[in-house]
Order: C-alpha cells, then structure tokens, then sequence
C-alpha cells in the first residue's frame, strides 16, 4: 500500500492528500518516511475509534506555507 500511494503522489504531484477509514490508531515514523520519502508534506491523522474511522492528512509544506503567509 506504501509504494502505492508513494507513486500516486509523485505521478500526479500532488498538493493534498486526505485517506478515510484508515483504522489505524497511530502511524510509526517509519512508514511516514516509506510514504513521503524527501519528507515534502505535514501528515496529520484523526485516530479510529473502535474498528472504524481513522483519518489521515498531508499537505505540501511548500503550499502550505504559501497559503499561511
């Protein structure tokens, strides 16, 4: 799943990323670096709650820093 969404990042540039219904609880820094190699994006996640829910967020510094000026 990693490579995956590794590539779909770098195949279509983009800015913003948002996953629903991850059903994690937490996300180890290792697979933050496998997922965002050169460590371009904030990520920020909404834990689940039981076995449902779970959200995970990353925009791109530069961008993000664009917007907050």
């Amino acid at each position: 799943m990693v490579s995956c969404l590794s590539d779909l990042i770098k195949d279509h540039s983009l800015d913003f990323i948002c996953l629903q219904e991850t059903h994690k609880k937490s996300y180890k820094d290792s697979f933050m670096r496998r997922l965002d190699a050169y460590n371009n994006f904030v990520w920020d996640f909404i834990p689940s709650v039981g076995k449902a829910g779970g959200i995970l967020c990353g925009v791109r510094k530069n961008k993000l820093m664009w917007y907050l000026g």
